[in-house]
């Protein structure tokens, strides 16, 4: 069964996307088979890692037939998934929507919106026990999967968090996304523990992002964030640079285009705290 692991900040411009897509790529160092889930409707995730996803989000040329993260949930709103040939037919889609795409990701796109009204329809309780099942049966044949997520909060927020073993929060020293992190721990996690059936789920750590160590305020904001968090704040800093972002453009990670860059090492070193605290 895989480690499942999401992303996560109501608060945006921290770089969650940067970060789940660099780890799909770093944590092979510690995981065989990894999988990326982009639950942002925005696309980033996809539209990085997929060449013929298109020219923009939410633009798809005609070669991009593979199916998405909304039509895989929606097949699992829609039939028994204690049924042993559609859990079959479940894991066959998401094998479809990998296909010829390195690392793995399963893409979306704005039609992701439409499985919060779908919930509604069913039953947001029913509904969600389907799409926390479906995200953990697309997820048995992989090592590792990690979840992007938008930086809002919805209903796909409570599943993707109630189907994961950990979260990882990124912020920037700004007290707006110091204050969405706090936000993620006290109300999505406190009531995924109550409410969903998930009282194992815990924070792998919180991530400053986007370091820059140049002004009193940025100490101030660093403090102030080790005050809010403690111990769940990661040694390792990621740095600002500009060649981040150009990787999208080169639809590749990080290790893969400049492999001796600082800021690799950066990663590798959040890949080993990031494996070093699953193992605790």
């Amino acid at each position: 069964m895989a480690m499942i692991l999401t992303v996560i900040n109501q608060k945006g411009g921290v770089g969650k996307t940067t970060v789940a897509v660099n780890l799909s790529s770093f944590m092979s160092e510690y995981f065989q088979k990894i999988l990326l889930l982009d639950f942002d409707p925005q696309s980033d995730a996809s539209v990085w890692l997929c060449k013929d996803y298109g020219d923009s989000v939410g633009q798809l040329n005609a070669q991009h037939q593979r199916p998405k993260i909304e039509d895989i949930l929606q097949f699992g709103l829609k039939n028994d998934l204690d049924d042993s040939a559609v859990k079959q037919e479940l894991k066959a889609l998401s094998l479809a929507a990998v296909s010829g795409i390195t690392p793995a990701v399963i893409t979306t796109s704005l039609n992701l919106d439409r499985i919060d009204r779908e919930m509604t329809g069913i039953g947001e309780r029913k509904a969600a026990a389907k799409l926390i099942e479906t995200i953990k049966i697309i997820s048995e044949d992989y090592d590792l999967v990690l979840i992007d997520t938008a930086p809002y909060i919805s209903n796909l927020h409570y599943i993707v968090v109630s189907a994961s073993d950990y979260i990882l929060i990124p912020i920037t020293l700004d007290a707006t996304a110091i204050g969405g992190g706090g936000n993620v721990i006290n109300l999505i996690l406190s009531d995924v523990r109550k409410y969903y059936n998930n009282p194992d789920v815990s924070v792998i750590g919180v991530l400053i992002n986007n370091y820059e160590k140049v002004s009193n305020i940025s100490k101030a904001m660093e403090d102030m964030a080790l005050e809010v968090f403690g111990d769940l704040i990661f040694k390792t800093r990621i740095k600002s640079a500009v060649k981040l972002r150009e990787l999208p453009i080169l639809n590749s990670t990080l290790d893969k285009v400049y492999p001796k860059l600082p800021l690799s090492q950066d990663f590798k070193d959040l890949a080993l705290e990031i494996f070093s605290r699953m193992q605790t």
